[in-house]
Parts: structure tokens; C-alpha cells; sequence
């Protein structure tokens, strides 16, 4: 069974390229792509997924507000954290609000 991603990122263009990634894997498939948190909340309420790529800077909600909400309405999700911030800045917080893990865009 393929690893369900949903891609949560406000530029197109990385939704694409990370789209492309995902879809050169067998292993793996799209289940939804949100350009805000509205979006995001909204998809997850109606598609299967086990990893939300969560971008940190996504307009329509705080991120640490957001990353807590998702973890308490969707327990069994993991979240993996993209971000331009250096891990210093963010990584931490990250992971303390429920993310499975953090990476850096570059």
C-alpha cells in the first residue's frame, strides 16, 4: 500500500516540484495539495493521508496553531515540517507541537 501525502505549501511552483517528487515514487501518492490552512483543515476532513508536508509560513492560520490542531483532530497523520527558516529558529517549536520531523527548503 502507497504512502498517502498530502501537500500543504502557499507557492505553486513548490507544490509542483514537490508533487513531482512524490510522483516518481511508486511508494507514494498524492492524496491533496492546499495553498492555506483553510484548505489543508478542509482536505483532511475528506481524504485518506498519512504525512501532511506542512509548510511553516502558510497564510490563513498561525503554524503552531495549526500543526496542534491537525495533530489533535488527525492523531494518526505525521507531519513533516518544510521551511526556508534555519532549523534554529523553528525546528524545535516544531517538533514540540506534534511534528515528526522538520527540513529545511535548501
Amino acid at each position: 500500500m502507497a504512502i498517502r501525502i498530502f501537500i500543504a505549501d502557499d507557492h505553486p511552483i513548490v507544490r509542483q516540484g514537490l508533487r513531482r517528487i512524490v510522483e516518481a515514487d511508486a511508494g507514494l501518492v498524492i492524496s491533496g495539495e492546499a495553498g492555506d490552512a483553510p484548505s489543508l483543515r478542509t482536505g483532511l476532513e475528506h481524504t485518506a493521508t498519512d504525512v501532511v508536508l506542512l509548510d511553516v509560513s502558510m497564510p490563513g492560520g498561525l503554524f503552531l496553531e495549526t500543526l496542534r490542531e491537525l495533530r489533535a483532530k488527525h492523531p494518526t497523520v505525521r507531519v513533516l515540517v518544510l521551511s526556508v527558516h534555519p532549523e534554529d529558529q523553528w525546528a524545535v517549536r516544531a517538533l514540540r507541537a506534534g511534528a515528526s520531523g522538520y527540513l529545511t527548503k535548501d
